[in-house]
């Protein structure tokens, strides 16, 4: 007996969004601080310098797009942290030193300063729109819907990890509206008379797993957006159609 994947899709993007007004997601943080919804926001409070939160239900994002709206509050840096490995304490960022400048910056690499001219002054207290789309080791980044950097940072990480946000120095600072790209794979086994086949147990090559359903169809849910994955289906003996 033998069995073929009729329809298999590549992973494709589904956005996972955080807009705190229906209360407050649960967010982490390795540090002492703390986070509250406020007038719709979340906001973010360092009792640590620096201090990072990320939501438990971040999806695991190599490659792809990530953003949101960052009010500023208290001195110092805040930014918008992806490919975080909470673990490792690795991650790329990209935010603002409130009242100096703009930047992209990470683990092991060097800070990637936004001209000037492109990009908005910062002040205490302002909202600004922040979005990065991110592939490999190229980065772009657009500032209230403005293009401020377009190019490749040579040693960023390049593994995935989660989204949040990073706060460098005590203080507080608030996002709202973030919104982060995920994928999600689907696909169908039937056998050889054309009809989907039930009980299939679908592997990917990252260890995940899933059982076909009655019509033989099978989703992967929160993936890599960017990777290719490899995926093997093995059915009980005996179980396949003639």
């Amino acid at each position: 007996d033998q069995f073929a994947f009729a329809q298999l899709s590549r992973p494709y993007e589904v956005p996972y969004t955080f807009t705190f007004e229906n209360g407050e997601d649960t967010w982490k943080t390795l540090g002492s601080g703390s986070v509250k919804v406020e007038g719709q926001k979340l906001v973010y409070t360092a009792a640590d310098n620096p201090e990072r939160f990320w939501p438990e239900r971040s999806p695991v994002v190599k490659d792809g797009i990530v953003e949101g709206e960052i009010t500023t509050g208290t001195n110092g840096s805040t930014t918008m942290l992806f490919r975080y490995d909470p673990i490792e304490s690795t991650y790329v960022e990209v935010g603002m030193d409130v009242g100096n400048y703009w930047f992209l910056g990470g683990t092991g690499i060097q800070n990637q300063v936004f001209p000037s001219d492109k990009c908005p002054v910062i002040s205490s207290g302002q909202t600004y729109r922040i979005k990065v789309k991110f592939v490999g080791e190229h980065f772009t980044v657009w500032i209230d819907g403005n293009q401020v950097f377009d190019q490749e940072v040579p040693g960023a990480k390049t593994a995935a990890g989660s989204v949040g946000v990073n706060k460098w120095s005590r203080g507080y600072a608030a996002i709202d509206n973030m919104k982060i790209n995920s994928g999600t794979l689907n696909g169908q086994v039937v056998g050889s008379n054309g009809v989907g086949v039930e009980g299939v147990t679908i592997t990917l090559d990252d260890g995940r797993g899933t059982v076909t359903d009655a019509g033989g169809k099978y989703t992967f849910y929160n993936l890599v957006w960017g990777q290719e994955y490899t995926v093997t289906g093995h059915a009980p003996t005996g179980s396949l159609p003639e």
